[in-house]
């Protein structure tokens, strides 16, 4: 987290999450909002931008494998057809195959990467394949996919991020504290108590003023259990009142009943 944060990401803003991967000593993983990884690439003068290959369009290596050419026909827009509703609302793909392309706004340079929709699903995390005939989200796990293989790949000089490996940062510049371990169990903090209402002219009130009368409470404990800031003034001014009165009841229990 510490790393994630210093290398400019929020995670109060949820602009990446912490996910654990492995068995018994797992390790712990990096993975940043898409369009936040996508906002970084960018930040940095590369262009981002995707084609879904449909029936009849194509595309073709060249010698570099980050360069292809691409032939898309042109056709009428059709709309994915959605079944179900809410949460379980799912939609078929039609698309064949996802690319990516990274353009390098002051060389012009364009990188690709190309993948099939069905060697994505076979390669996708099992924990999120739901998402992939999501309506809400069917594409952009593709375009997510395709997006991350070609980051990783881009040179050093694009300056592309690769989370993967962002483990290998030296944690260097941590505040570090060193404290001694003990077994000693720290005292558990008591809840706060909810402080009940006391209303002025309430049954509540005239037994407080008896007890006032009779010297059986102070103003701190009836403050203990009834919230007396608002009324504060009128039951100082009681205890003003009645200081000089002798009890006849002394050893009677006060009316309030507060057992503090």
């Amino acid at each position: 987290m510490w790393i994630a944060v210093k290398k400019g990401l929020s995670f109060g803003c949820k602009e990446f999450t912490l996910v654990p991967f492995g068995g018994k000593n797992p390790t712990i993983a990096v993975v940043p909002d898409f369009r936040i990884e996508k906002q970084r690439i960018e930040e940095k003068g590369i262009s981002i931008s995707f084609l879904h290959g449909k029936l009849g369009d194509e595309v073709f290596e060249t010698a570099n494998p980050l360069k292809h050419e691409f032939k898309l026909q042109k056709r009428p827009m059709t709309f994915k057809k959605i079944e179900g509703k809410g949460y379980s609302a799912t939609t078929d793909n039609d698309v064949l195959w996802y690319a990516c392309i990274a353009k390098n706004i002051e060389t012009g340079e364009e990188l690709s990467y190309v993948e099939s929709r069905q060697n994505i699903e076979l390669r996708a995390n099992p924990a999120s394949f739901q998402f992939y005939k999501n309506p809400n989200a069917i594409d952009s796990m593709y375009d997510k996919f395709v997006m991350r293989q070609l980051v990783k790949r881009l040179p050093s000089n694009w300056g592309g991020e690769n989370w993967d490996r962002i483990e290998d940062i030296p944690f260097e510049d941590a505040d570090y504290e060193e404290v001694a371990e003990t077994n000693q169990q720290k005292p558990k903090t008591p809840p706060a108590q909810k402080l009940l209402p006391l209303v002025e002219g309430s049954e509540t009130w005239f037994k407080m003023v008896e007890s006032i009368k009779s010297h059986k409470v102070t103003i701190d404990k009836i403050g203990r259990k009834y919230d007396i800031e608002p009324i504060r003034s009128q039951i100082e001014s009681l205890f003003a009142t009645y200081s000089e009165t002798k009890s006849e009841t002394a050893e009677e229990e006060s009316p309030l009943k507060l057992n503090i």
